[in-house]
This record gives structure tokens, C-alpha cells and sequence, in this order.
């Protein structure tokens, strides 16, 4: 339902076609992620979720800061595609209290975030 088509006023599809590069709500979790400093973290961190009407989450610890932003990621991105990048860029383990849908946890290596090129691509080269 998230990409269902919706018609504009021009009779035309618009937002089952339009995907943005980059969100608003995306940049203040790449602020969060990217300060040195837990409390610099913790606040954009609590920015964002103030906007989506979440009470504030008060932050202890550089491990406890990254599993609020993955879950924050897990349910502000969910079937876009961005929680592969997110993963791959803190290079973490996929664990089953995240991902929801499989009790295994995913161990990290730099094998699993590479996409596998197509065989029609190879043939033709």
C-alpha cells in the first residue's frame, strides 16, 4: 500500500514513480550517526524522533546511541532499500531482534554487501 499509485489532479501516476534521493528525516539520523559526541548524537537523535511524536530517549552509550538509530532506520525506511546501506556503512551484525522476520543472526563481512553482478552483464563483456 506504502507505493500504491496515486493519481494527481492531471490524471497522472506520480507517487508510485517518484522515490527521493535523499529525506529530510534521513539526514537528521546521518547527523546523529556522524558526531564524535554521544550527548551531539543523542540530541539530533531526539529531533527527529520529536517530529514523528516520540518522547525523547535518553542515551548512555556510543553502542546504545547505534541500536536506537538502527531501529529509528528499521521503521523510517522499511521496504525502500536503505536498510542495506545503513548496515553496510556501519558494518554491523544483522541481528534477529532488528530484522524481525528470521531468528538467525547475519554475521558481517565485506562478501555480504556486495552485490552480485548479473549474469547477462558477464556474457556481454
Amino acid at each position: 500500500v506504502k507505493y500504491k499509485g496515486i493519481i494527481d489532479e492531471n490524471n497522472k501516476l506520480f507517487y508510485g514513480t517518484f522515490f527521493p534521493l535523499i529525506r529530510l528525516s534521513e539526514l537528521y539520523l546521518i547527523a546523529a550517526e556522524s558526531e564524535s559526541d554521544i550527548s551531539d548524537g543523542a540530541v539530533w537523535l531526539n529531533k527527529f524522533r520529536a517530529t514523528r511524536g516520540v518522547p525523547d530517549k535518553t542515551i548512555a552509550s556510543e553502542a546504545e546511541l547505534m541500536t536506537a538509530l538502527r531501529l529509528e532506520y528499521l521503521k523510517e525506511f522499511h521496504g525502500e532499500g536503505q536498510i542495506f546501506y545503513m548496515y553496510k556503512r556501519m558494518n554491523v551484525n544483522i541481528v534477529s531482534a532488528e530484522n524481525g522476520y528470521n531468528t538467525s543472526t547475519y554475521g558481517t563481512n565485506a562478501a555480504r554487501f556486495v552485490v552480485p553482478v548479473p549474469a547477462s552483464e558477464i556474457e556481454n563483456r
